[in-house]
């Protein structure tokens, strides 16, 4: 449950951001679309190699919310 835990408290820095700074930071919400199915797994107590796609699937999401969050500032 750590894991939906630090994927809410990232939805929730980009929501804090979007009504504390800029709006443009939203954009970064498209990267957080493919972490649904990997949330699921790990709440269905996935477990052994059950947990590599969810890896994969926290690897890209972490690139997405890096790369929009950073595009998003920049607009600001």
């Amino acid at each position: 449950m750590l894991y939906v835990a630090l994927v809410v408290v990232a939805l929730a820095v980009v929501v804090a951001v979007a009504v504390g700074w800029t709006e443009w930071a939203l954009v970064t919400l498209i990267a957080f679309i493919p972490i649904v199915p990997p949330v699921g797994a790990v709440i269905d107590k996935a477990s052994g190699v059950a947990l590599v796609p969810v890896l994969v699937a926290t690897g890209r999401v972490q690139l997405g919310y890096g790369l929009l969050f950073g595009v998003g500032l920049a607009l600001s």
